[in-house]
Parts: structure tokens; sequence; C-alpha cells
């Protein structure tokens, strides 16, 4: 680092610094472009995340939906069991009082 002064009538009139193009510049364009990379890297994660977002979504309506439809034919089942289970009773009493 330079520093010049100018004197005019031996006083400092004028004081600057003088740097260097690698100082000014090119550490600001590293700068830049290490940023622009982070960038880019955030933005290819969230893309990626975003992915993983949606197809859990995905699994997670498939899978809401089967257990929605199996919860119903279970149901179902159940019910006809209980119908079966009571046609037989009435069944039984039935031919029991003729079978006496």
């Amino acid at each position: 680092m330079l520093l010049v002064h100018l004197y005019v009538l031996g006083k400092p009139h004028l004081k600057f610094e003088m740097r260097s193009y690698q100082e000014m510049v090119e550490s600001k364009i590293k700068h830049i472009s290490d940023d622009s990379r982070k960038l880019n890297y955030y933005k290819s994660m969230i893309v990626e995340e975003q992915s993983k977002s949606q197809i859990c979504l995905d699994s997670f309506c498939e899978l809401s939906e089967k257990l929605s439809l199996t919860t119903e034919e279970n149901l179902v089942g159940r019910q006809n069991k209980e119908v079966s289970y009571d046609t037989e009773i009435i069944l039984m009493i039935f031919f029991g009082a003729y079978c006496v």
C-alpha cells in the first residue's frame, strides 16, 4: 500500500491510498463468484427437497386412500359376518324347533 502526500507550502494538501487491482477488483469478483456458486448450490438443494416433499405427499395421499378403503372393506366384512352369524342362529332355532 502506497500512501501519497502532496504538500502545498509545507502542509499536506491531499492524502489518498493507492490499492492494487487485485485488492480492489479481483477479490470482489472472486467473492461474487463464490456467492453465486453457493446460491446455485442452495437453489438445487431447495429443488431437491421440494421434489422429495412432493413425492412424500403423493405417497401419503395414496396410503391414506388405501387405508380408508381397507377400513371400509373391514367394516363391510365385519357387518356381513355379523349378519351371517345372526342368520345361522335363526336357522338353528328354526330347525331346532322342528327337529324336537
